[in-house]
């Protein structure tokens, strides 16, 4: 009796380990079940997207924001998320933007014909802010938290040797990842070494823009080049420049001046008020041809107080005559 009741629980034992094996191979199979539909899912979302045209920085949001709640339920969605990502990102070439920026992001080469008042693709009105000489710890971020208040991007032309700290290199970071378009201002902003007798001196001006690149790559990564580069002083103020230009050319770069200001760069001639600089920049309108682009000049150096003040304003300007907000790229 007790060896038939010995056997009789080994037999109810090996069956309830049994049971127990195939319960858990259960979910092992439903798991890949799931796998399988959101790779599928995923590869839908992501031929839907090659297709469809640049999406606004809110839709951008919202897309994160989706990846991200997909990510929290499922480590599958998470895997082909990032897979997916990394597709895009290998397929984009490398630029002065993030991808989100792509849709209001305009080819230097284009605008600067359009400032000429040539016709180009560009026909809405759309300006293009541009801050000069940073960055810093004291204007920069200002200038960006008014540029996020208001909802808008600019294009920041940064002297290279600004970013050999590592805070502005923080800083640098945070404006290409807010969607603002990162182009070049020289290395040192340092007219005697670019132009010696007021003649433009060809060899440093290239050097200058490589060593600028170089940097901003190093802290940006791979994925960032820039080429756009504005000669500090400005392209009209120098001579000389035409072997400049034709190297900075070979290279795919484009020379950017502005045709509106505020006057910041006039130092004690410059506008005293806001008002003074408001209607400073409205006159600056009128000086050159007519054309549906403005590149506006601006400088969010640490002393620039007055500019940061007038920033609001001048944004306002340009959305009541009906302009959208460009970068260069």
């Amino acid at each position: 009796m007790k060896k038939t009741g010995l056997l009789l629980i080994l037999s109810l034992s090996a069956l309830i380990i049994l049971s127990g094996c195939r319960t858990q191979k259960k979910p092992a199979a439903q798991g890949s079940a799931d796998t399988s539909s959101v790779t599928s899912s995923q590869k839908s979302k992501k031929a839907t997207a090659a297709t469809s045209s640049s999406a606004s920085d809110a839709d951008s949001s919202s897309t994160s924001g989706v990846a991200e709640s997909a990510s929290n339920s499922s480590t599958d969605v998470d895997s082909q998320t990032q897979e997916n990502t990394t597709t895009v990102d290998e397929n984009r070439a490398a630029t002065n933007h993030i991808a989100s920026a792509d849709s209001y992001a305009y080819s230097a080469a284009e605008v600067q014909t359009a400032m000429t008042g040539q016709p180009t693709t560009i026909t809405q009105p759309t300006v293009f802010l541009t801050f000069d000489d940073g960055v810093n710890q004291t204007m920069t971020p200002r200038v960006l938290q008014v540029l996020a208040d208001q909802q808008v991007h600019a294009t920041f032309f940064v002297v290279g040797n600004t970013l050999t700290a590592p805070d502005n290199q923080a800083m640098l970071q945070k404006e290409y990842q807010a969607g603002h378009g990162i182009a070049i201002h020289s290395y040192d902003h340092n007219y005697s070494l670019l132009y010696p007798n007021r003649v433009a001196n060809a060899a440093n001006i290239v050097r200058e823009y490589q060593q600028a690149e170089t940097l901003m790559q190093q802290i940006l990564g791979a994925d960032f080049t820039t080429k756009v580069w504005r000669y500090p002083g400005g392209h009209m103020s120098w001579q000389g420049l035409a072997p400049a230009d034709a190297q900075l050319k070979q290279l795919g770069v484009t020379w950017m001046d502005w045709n509106g200001a505020v006057g910041d760069a006039l130092g004690s001639r410059g506008p005293k008020t806001v008002e003074a600089m408001l209607q400073y920049h409205a006159n600056s309108l009128t000086a050159f041809p007519s054309s549906p682009v403005k590149v506006i000049l601006m400088h969010d150096a640490i002393d620039k107080e007055l500019t940061l003040q007038a920033l609001p304003k001048v944004i306002e300007y340009y959305k009541t005559h009906g302009y959208q907000f460009g970068i260069l790229s």
